[in-house]
């Protein structure tokens, strides 16, 4: 079962900190790191166990991490398929949707491509967040249409409230609500996304 995150119990200011746009910000600890990793781990067990059927001997996973966000979930991730006995290979997508810095335009564009061809490849999408799933809608559709051998999703945080597509998640982390993240990748003016923690927006007061 995945697990649900609330905000009861929440509302505690957890860490605050000057952007240069959005000013003073106050952020709320949604799912602590312990927790994280612990969830990676399952998530970890769970594509194995999957996998293990399908792949070859010797025959690699390609982990295909969404810039940046992914990047410390793509690691995390990775580290326990490998200590599991997978064979994984890194590649890298970018794609861009946002106008300021919380709020999707809906028009998704690449800004960076694979390095090789992944026809007759085991493909694993690697997601920081999945929110209105436009975004991971429009990869699919293009990683599919290069014939991959098999292509599925991971997902660290999953925002249902936001879809306007309906769009399948094989692997997810967290369900969480509809409120604004960063940390674990996700970022905030890219600033935040060090943080090993997923932090929540409570509020922000530009300066006069």
């Amino acid at each position: 079962m995945i697990p649900t995150v609330t905000l009861a119990g929440r509302r505690k200011a957890y860490k605050r900190i000057r952007l240069p746009k959005m000013g003073m910000t106050t952020w709320g600890l949604l799912i602590p790191r312990r927790r994280i990793a612990t969830r990676i781990r399952e998530l970890a067990r769970e594509i194995y166990r999957d996998y293990r059927k399908i792949l070859s001997n010797h025959e690699p996973l390609y982990l295909i991490a969404v810039l940046k966000g992914a990047m410390p979930f793509e690691y995390l991730l990775s580290a326990e398929l490998h200590r599991l006995g997978l064979n994984i290979v890194f590649e890298y997508m970018g794609t861009s949707s946002y106008n300021n810095d919380t709020e999707s335009t809906g028009q998704v564009r690449l800004t960076l491509d694979l390095t090789r061809a992944i026809a007759n490849d085991h493909l694993l999408l690697v997601e920081d967040i999945v929110d209105t799933r436009l975004t991971l809608a429009y990869l699919l559709q293009l990683l599919g249409n290069r014939k991959p051998a098999s292509l599925r999703v991971a997902a660290l945080l999953d925002k249902p409230a936001r879809a306007r597509k309906k769009v399948s998640i094989h692997y997810t982390g967290f369900i969480i609500p509809n409120v604004f993240v960063a940390g674990m990748g996700l970022d905030c003016e890219q600033w935040l996304r060090e943080v090993p923690d997923v932090l929540y927006l409570l509020s922000h007061k530009t300066a006069a």
